[in-house]
């Protein structure tokens, strides 16, 4: 008897906080759900800023390997074109005539 009367008691026990929970749950809600709101634009304000320093820092880095690159043909294109200039001296040993008008 004793035993039924202290399960009913931690029952109540347990059924009154559940509905204290739940109506603190309830009443916390709209804050939650407010503050969330203002934590996620918050949130996704910084995170649009940081993607569009991230754009730019990619666009950057892609700018300087256009350069690289570019700067790496000309110096490949000057390579070759040096040796095959002092070997093969074109314009040096031709004559050049005065042109008279």
């Amino acid at each position: 008897m004793e035993g039924k009367k202290a399960q009913t008691k931690t029952e109540a026990a347990t059924r009154r906080q559940i509905a204290i929970q739940s109506k603190v749950e309830h009443l916390l809600s709209p804050l939650k759900s407010s503050a969330n709101r203002f934590l996620n634009l918050q949130m996704e304000e910084t995170l649009k800023k940081e993607i569009a320093d991230l754009k730019i820092q990619l666009a950057r880095e892609r700018l300087n390997n256009k350069r690289v690159k570019l700067c790496g043909s000309f110096e490949l294109l000057l390579q070759l074109v040096t040796p095959a200039s002092e070997s093969f001296p074109l314009f040096s040993e031709l004559p050049l005539k005065a042109v008279s008008g």
